[in-house]
């Protein structure tokens, strides 16, 4: 009988490969290299600031374009960044670990770009 080109293993371990490979996506995470630092809390406090919303594949980019630096390279792992004027984030509509947080910024976003 043909092994099919599977070798000693047989058709049922390749087969087993095939599903693990399938199934490796989902336990992917889609989160930024640098860790989140929890700043003290002196720099906690209120503020208004402009928030910009991009798609979470170009928050890196956007940042790195902003100057942001990880490790001497530019950011294009950033998850988020931010300077004294602005802060770059993922549009919180398009997050895939949303939350009630991201739920609500994307509820307010969508009365920002005029639903009612």
């Amino acid at each position: 009988m043909s092994d099919l080109g599977y070798g000693k293993y047989g058709a049922k371990h390749a087969a087993m490969m095939v599903a693990a490979i399938v199934a490796l996506p989902g336990c992917i995470s889609v989160q930024a290299l640098e860790p989140v630092i929890s700043p003290p809390g002196v720099y906690q406090r209120d503020n208004r600031v402009m928030v910009e919303f991009v798609h979470p594949t170009m928050v890196g980019i956007r940042c790195a374009e902003r100057g942001v630096r990880f490790m001497g390279m530019p950011g294009i792992n950033s998850g988020a960044c931010a300077d004294a004027e602005l802060i770059t984030m993922a549009n919180p509509c398009l997050t895939p670990t949303a939350g009630w947080y991201a739920d609500t910024l994307c509820h307010e976003l969508a009365h920002v770009n005029g639903w009612p």
